[in-house]
């Protein structure tokens, strides 16, 4: 298979992080028939106009009206029929981060495999009215989204973003990458990626791969 390409990931200081790298072009060597599927991915940040401005102008993205439903966010498509939603803070004691929410086919077995393989859970399973249903569960540092919604066709409008490369940097990258297996049934590589920091990679709908790797410094 082909070896992935090096990719910049900038550093936060010694916090966990999840850096999402976004890209249209295809790595062919990382193409997977099956693999996890993005629903949503939530930006909550401290300039949401400039945020959207960024994205928009950099991926070619239109972000719609604020989504009450979603806490106010403005969303544009992601490619295979799920979104991306960028909102401010909802509270003063959010900070600034980004979600992705993994597609599930059910919730509350989710939910329970989290807790039996030692993950926090932060929210329950809850409904939103017209979107589906959601629970967040934090693991080594790392908030991770689980997404219980009606199948989408895949979106095929070419402006869509893709999902290249979602990159977890966890305090225990052993025991998130066994949660990540267990709730989506997936098989991580077997050999570290020098390339991509070690990170051991699994598949990620509908072309790209998600990498769960340990900090490479004191701060990273």
């Amino acid at each position: 298979s082909a070896t992935p390409p090096k990719i910049a990931i900038p550093g936060t200081f010694g916090e966990p992080k999840v850096v999402v790298v976004v890209k249209i072009a295809v790595v062919r060597g990382f193409l997977r028939k099956v693999g996890m599927r993005v629903h949503y991915l939530e930006v909550v940040s401290g300039d949401v106009a400039a945020t959207c401005g960024a994205l928009g102008r950099i991926h070619g993205l239109a972000f719609g009206a604020p989504d009450a439903g979603l806490g106010g966010a403005r969303t544009a498509p992601l490619a295979g029929g799920g979104r991306l939603g960028v909102r401010a803070s909802m509270h003063d004691q959010e900070t600034p981060i980004m979600r992705p929410y993994v597609v599930v086919d059910d919730l509350a077995a989710a939910q329970t495999t989290a807790e039996t393989t030692g993950a926090d859970v932060l929210m329950p399973a809850t409904p939103i009215p017209g979107h589906g249903r959601f629970a967040i569960y934090q693991q080594g540092g790392i908030e991770h989204g689980l997404w219980a919604a009606p199948v989408l066709a895949a979106d095929a409008d070419s402006s869509a973003a893709v999902l290249q490369y979602v990159e977890v940097v966890s305090s225990d990258a052993e025991a998130t990458r066994a949660t990540v297996a267990a709730l989506h049934e997936v098989e991580f590589d077997a050999d570290p990626q020098p390339a991509l920091g070690t990170a051991r990679t699994a598949p990620l709908e509908p072309r790209g791969r998600l990498g769960v790797r340990a900090p490479m410094s004191a701060h990273d």
